[in-house]
């Protein structure tokens, strides 16, 4: 899924979890490329007239501005993405401009997770749901002693803007944004 349909060149990082359509991202982070493949590519519009998308979850290193800064088709309710600020592609500007437009849409961020680096917090909330892993902080915190993790329930625009100016690594973010 990306902002216009058609062929598009997707860059094999050397790291498979950090490919992706965005050549920049990779150079601005200094990963290594090891090959590019070639795809057809869908707009999200035209993937929920084909089929009955409810949700989105994405983790597209960098590209959810892109896919999003496009109205969301009203069949979607619930959107869940990864944040990375990556400059220059994924300026924390560009951020706060994509959640203000999803808000715009009806949309409310009823998660804002700050992810515990070393294990992943989508295949917790899989395993466990989102209440549980909620209710598991104070171990996972003692797990990972050296690393900031929470979980925030129905945050307001005002406090998402703060907490991504005040924090100083910028990496690591997850929302579940639901109309």
């Amino acid at each position: 899924v990306l902002d216009t349909s058609g062929q598009v060149e997707i860059y094999v990082a050397e790291l498979f979890n950090c490919s992706t359509t965005e050549l920049a991202s990779l150079i601005a982070s200094n990963i290594k490329i090891v090959d590019a493949v070639t795809v057809n590519s869908y707009t999200l519009e035209e993937l929920c007239h084909r089929y009955p998308v409810e949700m989105v979850r994405m983790d597209v290193e960098g590209g959810e501005y892109k896919i999003l800064q496009k109205k969301v088709p009203e069949s979607v309710g619930i959107i869940a993405f990864e944040l990375h600020i990556l400059p220059p592609v994924f300026e924390e500007k560009k951020i706060i401009k994509l959640v203000e437009m999803l808000l715009m849409q009806g949309f409310k961020i009823k998660y804002f997770i700050k992810e515990i680096c070393t294990l992943s917090m989508f295949e917790w909330i899989k395993l466990l749901g989102v209440r549980r892993v909620y209710k598991l902080r104070p171990l996972l915190k003692k797990l990972n002693k050296n690393q900031e993790f929470w979980i925030l329930e129905d945050v307001e625009l005002k406090r998402f803007k703060e907490i991504i100016d005040g924090d100083p690594l910028k990496v690591g973010y997850h929302l579940f944004l639901m109309r």
